[in-house]
Order: structure tokens, then C-alpha cells, then sequence
């Protein structure tokens, strides 16, 4: 039986990038690099939410998620705060552009009106029950020695 040798992989010459690989490539890059929000920035969205005492913002992947009530509610994205699309929200910000935290995501509300403490905490309160409970993970397994 005759067999063919197989080619190496180090004979075989690579192709060069086109143009538009590195053009795609440069677009890939300058989308991980995006901007990621201040601290001081997130102080102030802390300092203005601080009416509720039970909001936590968590650092994430880069930027922060915001919880009240034990529930995630929101994000902190690029210096911009996005809350969930939850019916309440919607109703509170009738004409709030709609944007995703970062691409590819899901679209949240933008939440522009940053300076008045009592329509974010009317905004909170409006959207707590609508909010899903967070998920009980189950315990870990102990090694079998």
C-alpha cells in the first residue's frame, strides 16, 4: 500500500493579511480598548443612589454592575449609567435612548437625569419588584480524597 506523505505545517507558506484583515483587526482592537468608566465618575453615581443604604456597585469585567435590594439592577458603563428594561423603567424614562453597555450586548436604559436623588430612588423602588431574584448556587462538591 502506498501512502502520501503528509504535508508539514512549516512547508506550507502563509498567507499575508489582506488590507482589510489588518483594517478589521486595527476595529477589533479599538473595540477591547473602549474607554472604561472613572472612579470619580462611579463615586458620584454611588453619592447620588446613596439614598437607598442596600446599593452596591461590584467592579466586573472592567466596569461596574450596580445592585439594589440584592438584585441587579443596572450597569456603569463608559460613564454612563444603564438600568434594565423592566416595564417601570420604560414608563419612568418614556423617551431614554436605548444603548448597549458594550457591543454585542442587549440594549439597556440610559439614565441621563443623574443629578435628581429623588427621581432615582423613585426610579429603584419602581423597578425592584420587577427585577429578577438572584439564582442560589449550589454548593461545591467536596474533592474525593
Amino acid at each position: 500500500m502506498n501512502r502520501l506523505p503528509v504535508p508539514v505545517a512549516a512547508r506550507v507558506p502563509v498567507p499575508a493579511c489582506s488590507r482589510t484583515d489588518r483594517e478589521k483587526q486595527a476595529e477589533r482592537k479599538k473595540k477591547r480598548n473602549r474607554m472604561s468608566s472613572s472612579r470619580e465618575f462611579v463615586e458620584y453615581v454611588k453619592e447620588q443612589l446613596s439614598t437607598r443604604p442596600d446599593v452596591i456597585i461590584r467592579p466586573m469585567m472592567g466596569e461596574y454592575l450596580v445592585y439594589w435590594g440584592g438584585r441587579l439592577g443596572g450597569d456603569i458603563c463608559d460613564n454612563r449609567l444603564l438600568v434594565k428594561p423592566v416595564p417601570a423603567a420604560l414608563e419612568l424614562l418614556p423617551k431614554a435612548a436605548m444603548e448597549p453597555p458594550y457591543p454585542g450586548a442587549k440594549s439597556m436604559v440610559l439614565v441621563e437625569n443623574l443629578e435628581d436623588r429623588a427621581f432615582l430612588r423613585r426610579l429603584m423602588e419602581a423597578m425592584e419588584p420587577e427585577l429578577p431574584l438572584p439564582k442560589k448556587r449550589k454548593p461545591k462538591k467536596k474533592a474525593v480524597q
